[in-house]
């Protein structure tokens, strides 16, 4: 099947031309029913952006943008909601891109380079960049791991278990702070 890109939606979408393609799951017969749903991307991935703007106010606003569109891709390709990983992001590093962790964990989802070294992901390392440790700091890659990692840990272990797990790593869970710290920070997207 031929995966068509939104710009070339879009494109179609204001030439008038019909379209009768498959986007996320949803048979599109029209162009109407494209212009509807990439007006609710639109709206999502600028609050997103928002978010992220309002909790780290030094992200030039296309840095924002960035990660929001990185959110929602990756989140759509590994079966997650974009509120989650969002929510994991402010939890981990506040959206500051360059955080590091006392544990040495790195970038918006606070991936261990360890982690990322010993875990199968399909994410490749930005053109030219040989060291894991800085690549964790380009956004685009911290988020395909981090949102690998994450829908792993929820597919072995469930739901609460898996963000937990997201944390602690596979060992002992002592408490459920993190969880509790995570949904409260999801709770907070929809106020």
């Amino acid at each position: 099947m031929r995966r068509y890109t939104p710009v070339w939606v879009m494109a179609c979408v204001l030439t008038g031309m019909l379209l009768q393609i498959e986007i996320d799951g949803y048979f599109l017969a029209d162009y109407r029913n494209a212009t509807r749903l990439l007006m609710e991307e639109e709206r999502e991935r600028t609050a997103i952006a928002t978010v992220f703007s309002g909790r780290n106010l030094g992200l030039a606003p296309t840095e924002a943008l960035v990660m929001a569109f990185a959110v929602q891709a990756y989140s759509r390709e590994r079966g997650l909601d974009p509120g989650l990983v969002t929510a994991v992001i402010l939890v981990e590093s506040d959206a500051k891109p360059d955080a590091v962790s006392p544990a040495g964990a790195r970038g918006l989802m606070q991936v261990m380079p360890r982690t990322a070294k010993d875990t199968p992901h399909p994410c490749p390392l930005p053109q030219g960049e040989r060291d894991l440790r800085e690549a964790l700091f380009v956004i685009d890659t911290n988020i395909c791991i981090g949102t690998h990692i994450l829908a792993d840990n929820i597919s072995r272990w469930g739901y609460r278990e898996g963000i937990q797990r997201y944390f602690w790593g596979s060992g002992n869970v002592p408490d459920n702070a993190y969880l509790v710290k995570v949904l409260d920070a999801m709770e907070g997207l929809d106020g």
